[in-house]
């Protein structure tokens, strides 16, 4: 008897659970709106998340004001959907623009700074990719500059 009650508590307590997480969610989708719009001009092909973007003109957006933070880029023919892996507000460089770098398999974007939101954003490198970073004194960087589009 014991046993089946014990039982029904975590059924319930887990129904519990993810009808929190599907309120929030939905609550969420209603207040859709991105935060910063712009667009890029990338002279070289370039690797963000699992994507390899062809050189190119884009639209991109990001979705939240706060984690998780996703950046949805269209141009190409494509749309990818990438999450950062963090975002920081502080020392600006006054530009926004996205930073790419060096590794063994080509450039991989690295971060995207919004002067105007006043945020960077961090966008992850596998660890193969990191290790061939690391193995440089000297790593190549380019930053290619972004044009807000307004919120």
């Amino acid at each position: 008897m014991k046993a089946n009650r014990n039982s029904f508590l975590v059924k319930l307590a887990v129904l519990a659970v993810l009808a929190v997480c599907f309120g929030v969610g939905a609550a969420s989708a209603q207040n859709f709106s991105p935060v910063f719009k712009g667009t890029f001009t990338l002279p070289f092909e370039a690797r963000w998340g699992q994507a390899t973007l062809a050189p190119g003109d884009y639209s991109f957006s990001v979705d939240r004001a706060s984690g998780p933070y996703l950046v949805t880029v269209r141009g190409e023919g494509e749309t990818v959907i990438v999450m950062a892996m963090s975002g920081w507000t502080g020392d600006l460089s006054g530009h926004s623009h996205l930073t790419a770098v060096r590794t063994g398999r080509g450039y991989r974007i690295r971060s995207l700074e919004m002067t105007d939101l006043g945020q960077t954003l961090t966008f992850g490198i596998p660890k193969a990719e990191r290790r061939q970073i690391m193995a440089h004194l000297l790593v190549p960087i380019e930053r290619v500059p972004v044009v807000h589009n307004g919120k």
